[in-house]
Parts: C-alpha cells; sequence; structure tokens
C-alpha cells in the first residue's frame, strides 16, 4: 500500500501534560523525558495526533464534529455519524407493541451471535440485517453478513421472536418542539391558576419515529452540519485509530510505532512545552546520556559556607555521585533515629533550591555539567539499558552495608526509599505549601514503624525550615 503524503506528528493532551508538569514542579525531582513521553504513547486518550498534507500535495481531510474521528472520505464520516451517533441527537425510548400477527414457517437467526432477526418474509427482516451490520459488523460487507444467516424451523425459536417484537425502540429528536400544540381556552387562559397549573405539567414530548424515519431525519436536518472538510486536523490517538479510512489507519499505526521506538516528535513538543513553563532540560553523565527534566537548575554551594549538618550531605553527595537516597542517610546518620530527620530535612532543604539534584529513584548528584545517574539494580524503566550503558565510569566505592550481591537483596531499603518517596508527593503540603520529607530507613540499622517517623519527619521539617533558610555560618 503506497504511503499517503500526509505529516502526521504526536503532541501531548493538554490536561495530562499539565498535571504532569504539575507533577514536576511539587515533588522537585528529576525525570527522565523518555519515560514522559511513553507515559503519554501508553494512554492513546492522552495523545494527540495532528494531520495535514505533505507541502503541495493535496489530501482530503473529514473530521466528525461530534468525536473528531478523522477519515478521508465525506461518506466514511456520514456512515459513522449514522452508526455511532444518532444517540447523540435522538432519545430513545422502547415501548410495548403487539406481537406480529399470521403464521411463520421459519426465523432467520444470525449465525455469529446467535441472535433472532425474524422470518425473512416479515418487513422488519432487513431493518435488523442493516442494524446488526451497523452496530456489530461493520467489517463485513452484506453480501458476506447474509451468508452467514441461518434458517431456523423450530417453533419454539419462532415464538421467541414473536416475544421479542412485544417491544420496539421509538426515537424523538432532542430539542425539538411538538408539532401540534393543544388548543386553549380563552377562560383558561384568563385564570391565573389555570395558568399556573399548565406550567408545571412537563413539557410535551417531540413526535415519535421509528428507525428508518429517524434516520432520514437525521441524515436531511442534523448530518450536514456535523461533517468538517479540513486543512489539518488534531485528534486523540485513540479517537484516529478507530477511523474507517484503512490507509489513513495503517499511517496513524505506523507513526505511533515509530514514536514508541524513538518518540522524536513526542520528544520536540515535550521539549518546547517544559521549555515554555521554565523547567530545566539536561543531560546526565556525558553530552549523549539521556535526557532528564526539574523545576530548577542546579546551582552549586560552597560546603564549607553552610552549618555542619548541609556540609555533611553536600561531602557526601558530592564525594559519592549517583549515590542513593538510602546510602547517604546510612553513611551520615547510621542507626540514629534523630539524626536521620535532620539528615532528610537538610537534603530536602538542599533539593528544592537545586543544589542537590534528586532523581525519580532517590539516586541523588551535585550540580555538574552532566549530573551523574544509574538505574538502580531491579529497576523496571523504560530506558534502562541506555541509562546503564551510561553510567559514571569511576563512581566512589558503596558502603558495605548497600553494596547488593546475589545472596543479600540490598536493594530492598532503596525500594523503601522510593516508595517512600512517592508518598511524599502525595502527602498534604508542609510549610509554605512544600512537600514534607519521607524518611529512609538505615541500611543494617532497624529504625521505627514507619508510620511513627514519617509523622516525626513532617514535624521536624516544618520546625526546622526557618532554621534553615539561612544555612551559612
Amino acid at each position: 500500500m503506497p504511503a499517503l503524503p500526509l505529516e502526521i506528528r504526536v503532541l501531548p493532551e493538554q490536561k495530562a501534560l499539565g498535571a504532569v508538569i504539575r507533577r514536576i514542579q511539587t515533588s522537585h525531582r528529576a525525570f527522565p523525558l523518555r519515560d514522559i513521553a511513553w507515559l503519554f504513547l501508553d494512554n492513546p486518550a492522552s495523545c494527540l495526533v495532528r494531520i495535514e498534507p505533505l507541502k503541495d500535495q493535496q489530501v482530503p481531510l473529514f473530521q466528525c464534529k461530534v468525536c473528531g474521528m478523522p477519515a478521508l472520505s465525506e461518506e466514511e464520516i456520514r456512515t459513522h455519524l449514522v452508526n455511532r451517533h444518532m444517540d447523540d441527537f435522538f432519545d430513545v425510548e422502547e415501548v410495548a407493541c403487539e406481537p406480529p400477527s399470521g403464521a411463520f414457517v421459519c426465523v432467520a437467526r444470525c449465525g455469529m451471535s446467535g441472535e433472532l432477526l425474524g422470518p425473512p418474509n416479515h418487513h422488519s427482516f432487513n431493518g435488523k440485517v442493516q442494524e446488526m451490520l451497523r452496530t456489530r459488523y461493520a467489517t463485513f460487507s452484506e453480501e458476506a453478513y447474509r451468508a452467514r444467516i441461518e434458517t431456523v424451523r423450530d417453533p419454539e425459536a419462532i415464538e421467541k421472536w414473536r416475544q421479542q417484537c412485544t417491544k420496539k425502540k421509538i426515537y424523538r429528536r432532542k430539542g425539538a418542539a411538538p408539532t401540534v400544540a393543544e388548543p386553549v381556552d380563552a377562560e383558561d387562559a384568563a385564570d391565573p391558576g389555570a395558568s399556573a397549573e399548565a406550567d408545571a405539567e412537563p413539557a410535551p414530548k417531540a413526535p415519535a419515529m421509528e428507525r428508518d424515519i429517524a434516520e432520514l431525519v437525521f441524515l436531511r436536518e442534523i448530518l450536514p452540519g456535523q461533517v468538517a472538510n479540513v486543512r489539518h486536523l488534531i485528534c486523540t490517538a485513540a479517537v484516529g485509530m478507530q477511523t474507517s479510512s484503512r490507509p489513513l489507519f495503517f499511517a496513524l499505526k505506523d507513526m505511533l510505532l515509530r514514536e514508541r521506538r524513538f518518540p522524536a516528535s513526542l520528544f520536540f513538543a515535550l521539549r518546547g512545552a517544559f521549555r515554555h513553563r521554565k523547567l530545566h532540560l539536561f543531560r546526565v553523565n556525558d553530552p549523549k546520556g539521556q535526557d532528564f527534566v526539574m523545576l530548577k537548575t542546579p546551582l552549586a554551594l560552597d560546603p564549607s559556607h553552610t552549618v555542619q549538618a548541609l556540609r555533611d550531605v553536600l561531602t557526601y553527595v558530592n564525594e559519592h555521585p549517583a549515590c542513593t537516597k538510602a546510602e547517604m542517610v546510612a553513611a551520615i546518620a547510621g542507626g540514629d533515629e534523630e539524626k536521620v530527620k535532620e539528615t532528610l530535612v537538610q537534603l530536602v532543604w538542599l533539593v528544592e533550591r537545586g543544589h542537590v539534584v534528586e532523581y525519580y529513584n532517590d539516586v541523588l548528584s551535585g550540580p555538574l555539567d552532566y549530573p551523574a545517574f544509574r538505574v538502580l539494580p531491579g529497576e523496571k524503566q523504560a530506558g534502562a539499558q541506555q541509562g546503564a550503558a551510561r553510567q559514571p565510569q569511576a563512581a566512589a566505592p558503596r558502603s558495605e552495608t548497600s553494596s547488593a550481591t546475589p545472596d543479600q537483596p540490598a536493594a530492598a531499603p532503596e525500594e523503601t526509599a522510593v516508595e517512600a518517596a512517592e508518598a511524599e508527593a502525595a502527602a498534604p503540603a508542609g510549610d509554605g505549601g512544600e512537600p514534607a520529607p519521607a524518611p529512609v530507613a538505615s541500611c543494617d540499622t532497624p529504625v521505627a514503624a514507619p508510620e511513627a517517623v514519617v509523622e516525626d519527619a513532617d514535624a521536624q521539617a516544618t520546625e526546622s525550615r526557618a532554621d534553615t533558610d539561612k544555612p551559612t555560618d
């Protein structure tokens, strides 16, 4: 199939993008741009596609005004509107009616769903076949579907069909006024009480129609205003993939597959959106490293000009690039619960002001030109192989208590730290509307229950924030 001369770009949906930006702003953490792109690609409803012809190319584009579905012909949009959107313009009611009279020797049955369609010689049969093609088997031609219809001569099946016909659907146009108004007596019009009673009565309904009549009204009066002939269009990926235009469907599918391999179009859109919101974009480990985004531009702080608690955190992070929060707390505080909380308070202050880069997985780095980053053991990350290939070549040795071996799953404290940090962003804001720090357990010494430590750390962070706003001696 020849490629369509169309340019298709993938964009983030605005509400979903706003939620991602708020997450970055409130957490003060750095997140990988590729993983953010895959968040949109994994949810077609939060991913937009923009379709337009290539330069100097003429490609007819049509769009449904109700749901935004694209197509290459007006007829496809008209069929889509009749099949999917009549209920948006008509109220459908089910009313009782008399069963069909007469003698019937057989009844037709759908060979795929088993639904009874009615005797082939009954006036409702053709309408039922068309309804099945519209609602269930749109990909079948009428000839192919009729070849799957079975003829049943069982009296029980015929009687069952009769009972099904004791109810039928009628259609009333939404917002349409009744065609005939009841006459009003002059005496009733002069009586205020009668007027109040008339106002209290429900408004008369629009006239009832059978399905075929409703379709004619829909095609003549409603449908022409719901088809748009456009030069370019934007719709969600979820809606775009529902198009009945097969060439357009395969073009969209191919584009989304290429974006999943490398989201170049989405990268470009995300970078522009993040720069517009004054977020900081950077690469890790080296000039060809993975792209990350965070709230503030990293800013170096001289440890010699800070109080001892801040100096300990800064010194350890600078001397141990790509260390984890758990490793840093274990090295500085050991099993001292009070010092654990104090260390976390100082870390929160440093992260919020950009003096320390904290990644989504609790890895820490100083404000370097290319901050150090590594993927933790057992971490499920979309770009794990690319990140692992670009780990720092000469990282400082880790503490013995935190080194992982096949027999000692030392990643457990780090996993606890990740979970606590995730809860931190969702927790109620502390002083000044900023998230309170989450506690990190020592790698080798048990501490208090997590709930108690969280409460104590929240309180400690709130009380200490005023003191830590001026860290210099």
